[in-house]
């Protein structure tokens, strides 16, 4: 399970990275005369997308993990939650349950989507650059 979540990440991850570069060659591809402010749009919003993704993947897997495990959400103290739950997977739960407590990943996406407005801004500008010397070059 966890190659294929570290898979899924690095997969969002390269998307996020390649979707500013490819978005604008997309709708150029298919007849859109497109500005450089539809195309940056666009692909600011596909990568918030993919960065809420991003932050949410790891919180709903451990909720499920925890769900399958048995674990009781509605309790009071840790001995009430840990009850339905076999002694061998105790510890994996407690540290399911530890790695959801704290900020959250409303938080985290919101963060993401901050941090990532730079990049979007330097690779239109790329892409502009690059479609000005090719429109000027031939």
């Amino acid at each position: 399970m966890q190659y294929i979540s570290s898979a899924i990440y690095f997969f969002i991850l390269v998307m996020m990275v390649i979707t500013p570069f490819a978005i604008p060659f997309l709708l150029r591809r298919k007849g859109y005369i497109t500005s450089l402010l539809l195309s940056s749009f666009l692909s600011l919003m596909t990568c918030v997308l993919l960065v809420t993704l991003l932050a949410y993947l790891p919180d709903l897997y451990a909720q499920m993990r925890l769900d399958y495990l048995g674990f009781d959400f509605n309790g009071w103290s840790d001995e009430e939650r840990l009850r339905n739950i076999a002694p061998k997977f105790r510890d994996e739960a407690i540290k399911l349950y530890r790695s959801i407590m704290g900020i959250g990943w409303t938080l985290k996406a919101i963060t993401g989507a901050v941090l990532l407005i730079p990049y979007q801004i330097v690779a239109s500008g790329l892409v502009f650059i690059v479609s000005k010397s090719k429109k000027y070059g031939s």
